[in-house]
């Protein structure tokens, strides 16, 4: 049985403990203390491929692969009627499961040591890219990259809001997977300080409060989500 919630991923050696910065906690506090709350199940599926790293596409380990996968897109919107994914089922995830096995050095890959993975998280996004075409239709940048990262937290999730964010740092909407990693490193340069690794404390899906160690991934993309929101908000408000 895979324990789906542990104080920290095993690949973080990091004993760093500092103040929740405010961006942190106005993500989290969005749960409002609630143990349902569609933001969990990033924690939900990063611990579950951690606690199977190189074993996700085994026999004994297919069916509960794709049914997190597919669990955990679902609760983060890609299987809305706009998406060619809501007419099929978790099963289709097969070829991506079997792309995560093999490009399992990721778990241990962070924006800082972007450049020496850069091949292997370009191989991956490509391959990724190709398990998820189906006849005539092709996935979405935001798809892959939430993939890559709730399961391997290696870079961001590139939705409206992230995207929005990062464009300030990159100078306009990355589009394309190198794009996505130089606007990411951009950020990060300009951020050193925010973005030190650090324990948070958070909730499990029983409600209860634990910590766990967020590396620098997770916490840009916290942070351009939530400044993200903030200025197209802005950019809304001064067209009226």
């Amino acid at each position: 049985m895979v324990e789906l919630f542990s104080a920290a991923p095993p690949f973080v050696l990091y004993n760093v403990v500092m103040n929740t910065p405010d961006y942190v906690l106005e993500y989290l506090g969005s749960q409002k203390n609630n143990p349902l709350d569609s933001s969990l199940t990033f924690d939900i599926c990063h611990d579950y491929f951690l606690g199977c790293i190189g074993t996700a596409s085994s026999n004994n380990r297919m069916r509960e692969s794709v049914l997190v996968l597919w669990g955990f897109l679902g609760s983060w919107g890609m299987l809305r009627g706009s998406s060619y994914l809501h007419k099929l089922n978790p099963f289709f995830l097969r070829e991506v499961i079997k792309v995560i096995d093999k490009y399992d050095v990721l778990f241990k890959v962070d924006v800082p040591n972007y450049d020496e993975h850069n091949e292997n998280l370009s191989e991956c996004f490509h391959a990724i890219y190709e398990a998820l075409k189906w006849k005539n239709k092709k996935p979405t940048l935001t798809l892959i990259t939430k993939i890559m990262f709730g399961v391997y937290s290696c870079i961001p999730a590139i939705d409206t809001n992230v995207s929005e964010s990062l464009s300030g740092y990159y100078g306009s909407h990355p589009r394309a997977f190198k794009s996505i990693l130089k606007a990411t490193k951009l950020c990060y340069a300009q951020n050193r300080e925010r973005f030190s690794v650090r324990e948070i404390t958070t909730i499990n899906w029983e409600g209860k409060k634990y910590k766990r160690i967020f590396n620098t991934a997770r916490l840009i993309d916290i942070y351009a989500f939530v400044n993200g929101k903030k200025q197209i908000e802005q950019k809304k408000q001064r067209k009226e």
